[in-house]
């Protein structure tokens, strides 16, 4: 039996570093299509993604076809991924930036694996891609959930550098990728739903601080329609600081994602905390609580690199005043110095010059009464 996979996922590449993920119906930005060969041993024969039941040491080889309708040959590189849940909420079936939890007792790539690391479609051609699913000897309990990316392997445009460029000039290129489900069944049901509240601790998201409370689904089947409401407290006190809520988040099977919650603008401040969230998922309530502690030093490296933070630069403002007043005094006192100086100079110059008069005078004088003195001396010896 043969249907048209439900999954198609694009990817927009930033190539400076970014990227985002978003979900179209539209196929036609792709040069090529997949179709899934559904099995006897499908859970649900109207589901287009692989929906197994399996049992212990199960071995199976799964098949999808791939079709190109173009005049050239097409290269996919095909992966295979165990489903995560991003820091939004949504669960990730490709490429993810988180880990499986601990709890996971088997990931989906070390079950199903493919000799074929590239797939090459003739023009105007069709080719099967097969892959073994290997099942081990312990009953699986509850779900093991992945998916299957189909993308076409980036061609010249990249590295010549002709790809199209944002406003900022940064270079970007669309690539578009088929996303194939899996959804394998174990023999065993799973556990009772459960949440847990691992950790908690100050960190960024775009850019602006949060607190991150990791909250992890330890069980084999999905979390779904999960709603939270967050508080961050002073450790011993009953006082919101911080506050955040979100609805109809869907975790998957052995997963976790870290939950942010916002400081709207606020500097992280050093200190002991208390982060509290109420949650529930149909039906199923958790009171879950966690103390953590801010230290000074990350509080201020994240402060610093938080965009939204208006800088404070009344610090600066005062020691460059001071500064300056400092600087003014001194040229002051410098200026007054030099002035009482050259005062005292010319003082010094006018009485010496004084006192140099005095004598010249006192000198003249002297002459004139020796001068007088002899004169009357030679007076008397005529007489």
């Amino acid at each position: 039996m043969k249907a048209k996979i439900a999954f198609f996922l694009t990817f927009l590449t930033v190539l400076i570093g970014c990227s985002a993920n978003s979900l179209v119906s539209d196929a036609s930005e792709l040069k090529f299509s997949v179709e899934t060969e559904i099995p006897e041993n499908q859970v649900d024969t109207k589901r287009s993604y692989f929906d197994l039941q399996t049992t212990p040491n199960m071995e199976q080889t799964l098949i999808a076809h791939l079709r190109n309708d173009t005049e050239e040959d097409i290269t996919v590189v095909p992966t295979i991924k165990t489903a995560t849940t991003n820091a939004n909420g949504v669960i990730e079936y490709g490429e993810s930036n988180t880990d499986s939890d601990v709890s996971l007792a088997f990931k989906l790539e070390s079950l199903l694996t493919s000799s074929e690391s590239e797939i090459v479609i003739p023009k105007n051609g069709k080719i099967d891609y097969k892959l073994t699913l290997k099942m081990p000897a312990t009953e699986i309990k509850g779900l093991i959930v992945g998916g299957l990316t189909f993308k076409e392997k980036s061609d010249s445009e990249e590295e010549s550098g002709t790809a199209p460029k944002n406003e900022n000039g940064t270079q970007i290129k669309n690539d578009y990728a088929y996303l194939v489900g899996v959804v394998l069944h174990g023999t065993l049901p799973a556990d009772k739903a459960d949440l847990k509240l691992t950790k908690a601790e100050p960190g960024q998201q775009n850019h602006h601080n949060v607190i991150n409370a990791r909250l992890v689904n330890p069980i084999s089947d999905y979390l779904a329609k999960l709603s939270l409401k967050a508080t961050v407290t002073k450790q011993n006190s009953n006082k919101v600081l911080y506050s955040s809520q979100q609805a109809n988040i869907q975790m998957a099977p052995n997963s976790y994602f870290d939950y942010p919650i916002s400081l709207e603008g606020e500097k992280l401040k050093p200190g002991k905390y208390t982060v509290k969230i109420e949650a529930e998922s149909k039906g199923n309530k958790w009171s879950l609580e966690k103390n953590f502690e801010i230290k000074a030093d990350v509080a201020d490296k994240l402060n610093h690199s938080d965009i939204a933070l208006k800088k404070n630069y009344t610090r600066v403002y005062i020691i460059l005043g001071i500064s300056l007043i400092l600087v003014a005094l001194l040229l002051l006192i410098v200026t007054l110095v030099r002035r009482k100086l050259a005062v005292n100079n010319r003082n010094y110059r006018i009485r010496a010059r004084k006192q140099e008069i005095e004598l010249n005078e006192l000198r003249e004088k002297m002459s004139e009464e020796r001068q007088k003195n002899r004169h009357r001396t030679n007076s008397k010896l005529k007489k």
